[in-house]
């Protein structure tokens, strides 16, 4: 028998395509055919669809998290409109199918156990673009440099009194099975606004490539996200992002860094 090329990166995503549904028309067919020619690519389809298949089935029945579900289920509907043609194997390649659809089902019954899932930063960042929902948060009565507004216990700095920057609204969003709450500022000229998220949940990881500033214990990182300005760091073990599309890096790194009169845990 001739051996076959080894299946690269690229072949490797085709396939994946191919088997979720999602792969264009023009090259359905072609590797369908060409599927149809080699041993080793059904091999590689019916371990994919196995795959799938489990991931699916795991998700729904032993307690994933919402957020994977909802993903599973909106990655598997296109397979279920066009699927890859099912390929019987012979014992050995079908055990083999087999071992790799256990060892996915091993790593979702155990992603839960790690807690909620983690949105990435792009994910987490971009909530402060969207619109407040609710009336500005008034000062706290009890902690000066504060606003009437927390998340995971982590308050919202009240800039009025320090820079003249005045709360505008405010909205709450989940992501991922986390609770996110967003406050939303502007300065006293009116040109300039910025919106401070904190991220319910064990803090994330910062985005990668970002400038670093570290100040006393705290390191801030800034970077641009969808043409907004972002400055995240961890307060009190939570995750806080400062975004806007018109302030200076600088100045939202001073906003950040503002601790009140004490009652704003660092």
């Amino acid at each position: 028998m001739t051996d076959e090329p080894p299946i690269d990166d690229d072949l490797a995503t085709e396939l994946t395509l191919f088997v979720d549904g999602r792969l264009p028309d023009e090259r359905h067919a072609a590797l369908d055919a060409r599927v149809a020619r080699s041993p080793a690519l059904q091999a590689e389809v019916v371990r994919q669809q196995a795959v799938s298949q489990r991931l699916h089935e795991s998700a729904a029945a032993v307690g994933a998290p919402a957020s994977l579900r909802a993903r599973v289920e909106r990655e598997s509907a296109p397979a279920r409109k066009r699927p890859a043609r099912r390929w019987r194997l012979g014992p050995a390649l079908g055990l083999a199918a087999a071992a790799a659809a256990a060892l996915v089902l091993a790593l979702v019954l155990v992603l839960p156990a790690l807690g909620p899932g983690s949105p990435g930063f792009p994910q987490a960042a971009s909530l402060g673009a969207r619109p407040a929902d609710a009336p500005a948060p008034p000062p706290a009565s009890d902690n000066p440099g504060a606003l009437a507004a927390v998340q995971d216990d982590v308050p919202f700095p009240d800039w009025g009194p320090e820079f003249d920057w005045r709360a505008t609204g405010r909205r709450r969003d989940e992501i991922d099975g986390r609770t996110a709450t967003t406050v939303y500022y502007e300065n006293a000229a009116g040109d300039k606004t910025a919106a401070y998220t904190i991220l319910g949940g064990e803090a994330i990881d910062p985005p990668s490539g970002a400038k670093t500033t570290t100040v006393g214990e705290t390191t801030y990182h800034t970077v641009t996200v969808d043409g907004r300005r972002a400055v995240t760091w961890e307060r009190d073990g939570q995750t806080c992002i400062l975004s806007s599309p018109d302030t200076p890096p600088g100045k939202l790194l001073e906003l950040a860094g503002w601790e009140g009169q004490g009652g704003l845990p660092s």
